[in-house]
């Protein structure tokens, strides 16, 4: 979809809405593979993510997923070259070297034409597309969010093939270990005929990468491409849709594929609907902020805050909170087609256009700063922030586009019983099984790729076994291998952090207690949140046995559940989280289980409530207690109270100086 300088010589002498480069998306083959039924990982452990953005939007649980809707990414491989060619960052540029940014002709090497420009800088750093430790974690959040198809953007008539094979192999990877991995789809446009000749060649002529090919509704793997130009061979071996090009003036194809669907509201086009983070409705993403004189934009961008309501841009807020997708989100939903397409993932940069005679302000197409790009994928900038002197210094959105994303995809084909999300645990007072939830990393690797390094996790957690007593809560976690011990003076080791839905407690994201800061012989330490920080409440038994590990937490220490009739839990499992005050680094340090800001579910009883009477409200002493798993019978529990409002305390500038110059928006 973003255009290379080779690619910008071929295409130059095009008209303006050439300027758009995008790819399209394969996927099929014959007949629909068994293998998709092997060794699938327990589909509870996905279901049971849940998560809270900042602006307190929770990820509800599910029950399962619907077999015959389908969620495919916009996905893209093409940073593989020598990084030289990505060093330049627009929002950087904005704050240091404007004028160098805008000129069409700059010839001093800070701000050059035809190379290519990043919007922001991604959480895992400007990385190659054959980083194998990014591409797991990307793999890993996918799962976590029931993606079933790539689309991998291909459409420049360059396969990327070092970048692909690195992606099909590690996917392969997640596949032959038991996980439900999404599939492949590419995604052509220019040149069709040839770059599907060498995707068939590379994917489809042997079974090695079969279990990866998309079917979804279809008896053959889907592939994007123009049929026209095809070989009849490829038209009878895959399902072809052709790519829909953004543009007013290009064909409508009622089958076409859309990666960004101008219109408000979105097409159909048969069974699918497209959602995008923004849109060039003006057709160069860079006039939402410039335009050159010379120029007239068809129309004003669709930028992450644009809404048919407000009609506007430039609400940092709406940007974080991602308005224009959520709207598209909404009426996709509505409709319920088959297929929601959603764009994108990692698009990350695009080409500054070589000026013209006369012209006066450069163009960005396809992306530009972080309100005027279609990204999903983390910032490292946690959120926007300034100075009334020199405005926004960062414009970040951390993780609340991937939140987003997550809670969207369970509202669009989640599956939730008539009776509860999630099966409630009983009590027993004998040694409970408990449920047991899965790692979604396979490996635990050190990075050390274009430049980037990080180490490897002291412990990789596998497994988590959680069960309850009436007067305890089990926590057994399981390694890959034996559990080393804890430094001296660490508390990052082994951490369990656990909170509880409808729960008054203060709450660091959303967690009330930690485990394990301060391991001992056979006891640990259990501290409690106070609204700055975690401080010492009691102590838990623990026992290391090679690579597992049990904490025993008497509910009697939990003044939150300590006379409930039962609870709902949010918890994870972290080691080695080298900024332990900083969400955004349980994406990238250490195992954490889940990943990031997701946590897992267990929802729990205790005791019996008391039987009402007839006529007389509720029972004496339910009140509060039974509120954290909802009144009444456990066969309607509420698991998704609205989330309590995050304790700005742990977030806020340092000092009141700081309160008082720094903006900061959510």
């Amino acid at each position: 979809m973003q255009p290379r300088s080779f690619i910008v010589k071929r295409i130059l002498p095009a008209i303006l809405a050439a300027l758009i480069l995008t790819s399209s998306f394969a996927v099929a083959f014959p007949a629909a593979a068994a293998a998709d039924d092997k060794n699938k990982i327990s589909e509870e452990t996905v279901m049971s993510v849940t998560g809270t953005d900042d602006f307190s939007r929770t990820i509800d649980t599910v029950s399962g997923f619907r077999k015959d809707r389908y969620v495919g990414l916009f996905y893209f491989i093409w940073f593989e070259f020598a990084q030289k060619n990505y060093r330049f960052d627009t929002t950087k540029l904005l704050r240091t070297k404007p004028e160098k940014l805008w000129d069409p002709f700059d010839k001093t090497g800070t701000a050059p034409a035809g190379c290519m420009y990043y919007f922001n800088e991604p959480l895992y750093g400007y990385y190659k597309s054959t980083d194998k430790w990014v591409v797991r974690k990307h793999i890993e959040l996918f799962i976590a969010a029931g993606i079933d198809f790539l689309a991998i953007d291909l459409s420049n008539d360059v396969i990327y093939e070092d970048a692909l094979v690195t992606l099909l192999d590690t996917m392969m990877g997640f596949y032959n270990a038991g996980y439900n991995v999404p599939k492949v789809v590419c995604y052509t446009n220019l040149n069709t005929g040839h770059t599907v000749d060498l995707l068939y060649k590379v994917i489809y002529s042997s079974d090695k990468y079969r279990p990866l090919w998309f079917y979804g509704p279809y008896d053959k793997p889907l592939m994007v491409a123009h049929r026209e130009e095809l070989a009849d061979k490829y038209n009878e071996f895959f399902y072809v849709r052709p790519a829909q090009w953004p543009g007013f003036e290009y064909e409508v194809y009622e089958d076409g594929i859309p990666y960004c669907d101008l219109n408000r509201p979105q097409r159909t086009h048969q069974n699918l609907i497209g959602v995008s983070v923004a849109q060039h409705t003006a057709y160069v993403f860079s006039y939402g902020m410039r335009v050159d004189p010379h120029d007239t934009p068809r129309d004003i961008n669709h930028g992450r805050g644009y809404t048919s309501k407000t009609q506007t841009n430039g609400d940092p807020v709406a940007i974080m909170r991602g308005d224009n997708i959520e709207e598209q989100w909404d009426y996709a939903i509505s409709q319920d087609p088959e297929i929601i397409f959603v764009t994108g993932w990692n698009e990350w940069a695009t080409n500054k256009w070589p000026g013209k005679e006369g012209d006066t302000v450069a163009r960005f197409v396809d992306s530009f700063n972080t309100e005027y790009s279609r990204d999903i994928e983390m910032t490292k900038e946690r959120r926007y922030e300034g100075d009334a002197e020199t405005g926004y210094t960062s414009e970040g959105y951390a993780d609340n586009f991937y939140l987003q994303l997550v809670r969207n995809v369970r509202r669009y084909k989640g599956v939730k019983d008539s009776s509860s999300d999630m099966p409630v645990e009983p009590s027993t007072s004998e040694a409970p099984s408990g449920r047991e939830y899965l790692s979604l990393a396979i490996a635990n690797e050190p990075r050390n790729s274009g430049g980037y390094k990080q180490a490897a996790a002291d412990n990789f957690v596998r497994k988590i076994n959680v069960s309850h007593t009436p007067d305890e809560i089990v926590f057994r976690i399981e390694c890959e291998n034996g559990i080393t011990a804890p430094a001296e003076g660490a508390t990052n080791w082994m951490n369990i952090y656990f909170g509880f839905e409808k729960s008054a407690e203060a709450k660091w994201e959303t967690y009330s207690y930690v485990l394990n800061r301060r391991p001992g012989n056979g006891v640990t330490s259990l501290d409690k949140y106070d609204g700055n920080a975690f401080s010492p409440l009691g102590e838990c038994a623990l026992e290391v046995a090679d690579n597992v590990m049990t904490v025993r937490v008497p509910i009697s220490l939990l003044p939150d559940v300590a006379d409930a009739y039962g609870f709902v839990m949010d918890f994870k499992v972290a080691d080695s989280i080298e900024v332990q005050d900083d969400i955004m680094d349980y994406y990238v340090s250490g195992s954490s289980v889940p990943i990031g800001r997701l946590s897992y579910t267990y929802a729990a009883k205790i005791k019996d409530e008391p039987v009402k009477k007839k006529g007389c409200g509720a029972a004496a002493g339910a009140g509060a207690s039974s509120a954290l798993l909802g009144a009444g019978a456990l066969g309607a529990v509420a698991l998704r109270a609205a989330p309590p409002v995050r304790e700005e305390a742990s977030r806020s500038g340092k000092g009141k100086a700081g309160k008082e110059k720094r903006r900061k928006t959510r």
